[in-house]
């Protein structure tokens, strides 16, 4: 086969297994479920939210409807890729590169939320370096709404958002650590020397090593964040039907004030971990979480 062809030249796919047998095993186990599970949620609730949406595209834009119906698509379907993006690349090693599809995912969600707030800011998508688009998505002109912003630590690009001050937050430290290139962050999340993990096309972190739980923890609370972002705007804007109640029911297992698991989460971490470290086949959809 071509592929174990290319595993000689490469050891690409024999480090990507490594890597994954290496992180359900690790302490960081739990972490990798909790996303998983999160992607599970999303692989059937993203494409449910995004044809409710299109549904309700004609009544909330009127006669910038063909318009909206057209960035709803695009916006909806970059959020739903770069959502199984994430656990995509985490569970093969390459995290920091989650990290650029997470903050992407983010922005192309800033831009969803403020068009669904604000239809008439969809007259702006049609060039992303104008004027009119950085006054609408990035820049503030008003300085008694900036202040505001500013007070509940909110960026303009997530100001529709009702987890704005936690994107905001988020997107700030992705950009930090893995996306924007002046700084060393970056650099001392891997080891210089090749490792377990390390074949010719990608350096791997270690699953074991200090600073990997709080990088795949700020993966993980991204990727929920998110989700949750995309049932609230379908609360606000789309009739709402059986199937879209139900995934609303079962996000609320995601859903802690406390910041810490919910029993219902934990319980399904669990369960999760078993069937993987046992060989036991994993259903997608809701339907594995119960």
């Amino acid at each position: 086969m071509i592929s174990a062809i290319l595993d000689q030249l490469t050891r690409t796919f024999s480090a990507d297994q490594a890597f994954c047998d290496e992180l359900f095993q690790s302490s960081n186990a739990e972490l990798a479920a909790e996303l998983l599970l999160a992607y599970l949620w999303a692989n059937t609730a993203t494409p449910m939210c995004y044809q409710a949406l299109s549904n309700a595209v004609a009544k909330q834009f009127g006669n910038r409807k063909d318009m909206a119906a057209l960035w709803n698509l695009i916006l909806c379907d970059g959020v739903n890729r770069d959502l199984r993006l994430v656990p995509y690349l985490v569970i093969r090693g390459h995290s920091p590169e989650a990290s650029g599809a997470l903050r992407r995912a983010f922005e192309h969600l800033g831009v969803l939320t403020q068009i669904w707030k604000y239809p008439e800011k969809v007259d702006a998508l049609e060039d992303s370096n104008s004027k009119k688009y950085r006054e609408a998505f990035r820049w503030e002109r008003d300085r008694a709404k900036q202040e505001a912003l500013e007070k509940a630590g909110t960026s303009k690009r997530f100001e529709a958002m009702a987890l704005g001050s936690v994107a905001t937050l988020l997107y700030e430290k992705l950009s930090e650590f893995d996306v924007h290139g002046g700084t060393n962050r970056r650099f001392f999340a891997y080891s210089t020397e090749p490792g377990r993990f390390t074949c010719s096309l990608g350096q791997r972190i270690d699953p074991n090593r200090e600073n990997f739980n709080s990088r795949l923890s700020m993966l993980v609370n991204g990727h929920k964040a998110i989700c949750g972002e995309l049932m609230r705007l379908c609360a606000d804007y789309v009739e709402r039907t059986e199937d879209l109640i139900s995934a609303a029911e079962v996000y609320k297992i995601f859903a802690s004030p406390a910041g810490e698991p919910t029993p219902e989460l934990k319980s399904n971490i669990i369960d999760l971990l078993e069937k993987l470290r046992d060989g036991n086949a994993v259903t997608a959809g809701n339907s594995c979480i119960s």
